[in-house]
């Protein structure tokens, strides 16, 4: 089941201090910066995906390769400031990253095929309880970067599952 519409659509009340869709988009900014001329990320991914002819079949093949081979870890994107988000070559190089690092390189290996991701921020009790009666009140409760691929009337969440997860669940299906 994909994560609750609210996430995404504008058309669900916000209720905050602050803009939220412009908090949104100040990270997507500072992420797709560090997605952008890595040319390390585009040739794996070129290289990886070879052959390959499907979306969803390039999609599962970068998703995999970013799971089985850089490790993540446990730090929140609004625990550090923006500037150390590190660039996607740097992540592929050091294998690990935090989340928004990991999301980074998928992000730039998935554009370097021109698979068009983008990227969705949303809150992991929300996303996994599915509920759309609460309105986001802050920046504290957007906690979670997805980085989602449309394949027509298919939507794959490519990170925050592992290589064995369907491409349509997130991390908050597990």
């Amino acid at each position: 089941m994909p994560p609750a519409r609210y996430l995404f659509d504008k058309k669900y009340s916000v209720e905050a201090e602050f803009d939220v869709w412009e908090y949104g988009r100040i990270i997507e900014t500072n992420m797709i910066i560090k997605a952008v001329n890595q040319p390390d990320a585009v040739g794996l991914s070129e290289k990886i995906t070879a052959g390959l002819e499907t979306k969803k079949e390039k999609v599962k093949a970068i998703r995999d390769y970013v799971a089985k081979n850089v490790r993540g870890i446990g730090v929140s994107f609004y625990d550090f400031p923006l500037d150390s988000i590190s660039p996607a070559d740097t992540t592929l190089g050091a294998e690990y990253g935090h989340g928004v690092d990991l999301a980074v390189l998928t992000y730039a290996m998935l554009d370097g095929v021109g698979l068009e991701p983008r990227i969705v921020l949303g809150d992991s009790v929300r996303l996994a309880s599915d509920t759309e009666d609460s309105a986001v009140t802050s920046h504290d409760f957007i906690d979670t970067v997805l980085v989602v691929v449309d394949d027509g009337d298919e939507t794959y969440y490519v990170n925050g599952g592992s290589q064995y997860s369907d491409l349509q669940t997130t991390g908050a299906d597990r």
